[in-house]
């Protein structure tokens, strides 16, 4: 829907879905909002913000981070890319 509307009358249908039980659909449901707010469809931030205060944000979808490695393999990856380079 974010992809596709041309004005805001979607945020009626989208809030339907805030409680939704299955937390993919209220993941898409805050992707439409943000669609829509790149397209300049919803400009008024402050709305945007008390929509989604009211999505439910629990979901059995956690995918852990571990900031520690990420860093370390981006680093690891940026000095071996760099030692490959012409004139290093």
């Amino acid at each position: 829907l974010g992809h596709l509307v041309v004005d805001d009358s979607v945020v009626e249908v989208l809030k339907g879905l805030h409680y939704h039980r299955n937390w993919q659909v209220r993941d898409r449901v805050v992707q439409a909002y943000r669609r829509l707010f790149v397209r300049r469809v919803l400009t008024d931030r402050h709305r945007i913000l008390a929509l989604l205060d009211d999505v439910l944000a629990t979901s059995e979808g956690f995918v852990p981070r571990f900031l520690l490695k990420e860093h370390m393999t981006e680093l690891q990856a940026r000095l071996l890319r760099d030692d490959q380079e012409p004139g290093r």
